[in-house]
C-alpha cells in the first residue's frame, strides 16, 4: 500500500447540509459556514430566514430557498426582544423547515432562557425549563440541541433529544492566554460565590497546574444585589479573573471585583458566557469601569458593541460551533472531545 493517509476524507451523515440562521443571528451563520469550509472542508449552504411583523404583532417567517431533504442546523437567537418571543419565533421557523421537508433539524441554540427555572423551589412555582424542553420536542424533525454552558447541568435531562452542552471555559481560556501573553505567574481565578467554584476550579486547570483560584462567600439581598463578604484565597497582588456562567443585573460581579480591590488584588476582571445585562446594568458597568469578557451567545449589533467597549470585550464562539456542527455531521464524529474534561 502506498500513498499519504495523514488527511482522511470526511464521511458525513446527510449529503445535504444547510445553516439555516434565524434573525439576529446572519453574521454568526455566515461565519460558522465560512469555517467549516475553510478549515473542516465540510461545504454548507446559509439560509438566511426572514422574519415578517403584521399590524396586530403576528409574525410569519419567509425562507428564500429550498431546503427539502437537507439536514439543518437551526441557528437561533432566544434574548431579543424578550425570551418568551424569540422561543415562539423559533418554534415557528422550526415549523416552518418541518413542512418544508427538512431530513432532520439539529438546534443551535447558543444562549437558552430560562435555566434558572429548572426546579419548583417555591409553592405554585413551575419548571420553566422543562416545560420549553417539552414544547421543543413537540416538532418530530428536531433531532439535537446543541448550546452553551447550561445553568444548570442536569436540565439536558429534561430532554428526549441528545443534548449538547459546551463549555464556555475553553473560550475564556483562549482569550486569558493572550490577554495575559500566557504568564499566569501573578493570575487567580476567582468564584464570586460558593456556586461558582467548579468552574473556576476548571478554569484554573486549563490554565496551568499552577494556577490558583479563591471564592468570594457573599450574602444575596434580593434577585440581581449581592453583598460581597469574605474571600477564601491568595488574591493581594494579583490579577484577579471572576468567572461566572452569566451577568444578568451584574450585581455580584461588580461586588465582587470591588471586594477583591478592597482586599488588595492588582487588578479584576470578568468573564462570563453569557451576557445578559438586563436593566440598567450596561449603565451600571459603564460607571463602575469593571471591565468585563463576555461571549456573542446574546448577538449584539455593532452599534451596542461599539457603544460599550470601554468596559466590554467579545470572545468569539462561531470556532466552536463550527467544529460543533462539523462532528456532529460526520459519520464516526465525536463531540465528546470537545468537553473540559
Amino acid at each position: 500500500m502506498s500513498g499519504n493517509y495523514s488527511k482522511v476524507r470526511p464521511v458525513f451523515l446527510h449529503k445535504g447540509r444547510t445553516v439555516v440562521s434565524a434573525p439576529g443571528t446572519h453574521e454568526m451563520g455566515e461565519e460558522i459556514v465560512r469555517i467549516l469550509a475553510d478549515e473542516h472542508q465540510n461545504a454548507m449552504s446559509h439560509v438566511k430566514v426572514n422574519w415578517h411583523d403584521f399590524a396586530n404583532k403576528e409574525g410569519k417567517p419567509e425562507i428564500p430557498e429550498t431546503v427539502r431533504g437537507e439536514h439543518v442546523f437551526l441557528l437561533c437567537q432566544l434574548q431579543f426582544p424578550h425570551p418568551d418571543v424569540a422561543f415562539m419565533r423559533m418554534m415557528i421557523i422550526a415549523d416552518a423547515l418541518m413542512r418544508a421537508s427538512v431530513n432532520g433539524m439539529t438546534l443551535v441554540l447558543p444562549y437558552f432562557p430560562y435555566t434558572r427555572q429548572d426546579r419548583k423551589a417555591n409553592p405554585r412555582e413551575p419548571i420553566t425549563a422543562r416545560v420549553l424542553a417539552n414544547i421543543i420536542e413537540t416538532n418530530s424533525s428536531v433531532q439535537r440541541m446543541i448550546t452553551f454552558d447550561l445553568h444548570a447541568a442536569q436540565i439536558q435531562g429534561f430532554f428526549n433529544i441528545p443534548v449538547d452542552d459546551l463549555h464556555g471555559l475553553v473560550l475564556h481560556a483562549d482569550y486569558l492566554r493572550k490577554h495575559f501573553n500566557g504568564n499566569f505567574n501573578k493570575v487567580t481565578i476567582v468564584a464570586p460565590d460558593v456556586g461558582s467554584v467548579k468552574r473556576a476550579k476548571k478554569l484554573a486547570q486549563l490554565l496551568g497546574p499552577k494556577v490558583p483560584f479563591a471564592v468570594i462567600d457573599k450574602d444575596r439581598k434580593k434577585d440581581g444585589e449581592a453583598e460581597s463578604l469574605a474571600v477564601l484565597g491568595h488574591i493581594r497582588n494579583r490579577d484577579c479573573v471572576v468567572c461566572d456562567d452569566m451577568i444578568d443585573g451584574g450585581g455580584t460581579i461588580r461586588n465582587a471585583c470591588k471586594s477583591l480591590k478592597k482586599k488588595g488584588a492588582h487588578s479584576a476582571i470578568a468573564v462570563v458566557t453569557h451576557g445578559i445585562f438586563s436593566g440598567n446594568a450596561t449603565e451600571q458597568f459603564r460607571l463602575s469601569k469593571v471591565k468585563v469578557v463576555a461571549t456573542q451567545t446574546i448577538p449584539r449589533a455593532p452599534k451596542f458593541r461599539a457603544a460599550n467597549a470601554s468596559w466590554l470585550s467579545f470572545a468569539p464562539i462561531e470556532p466552536r460551533l463550527a467544529q460543533t456542527i462539523h462532528e456532529a455531521s460526520l459519520v464516526g464524529g465525536s463531540i465528546s472531545k470537545l468537553f473540559v474534561k
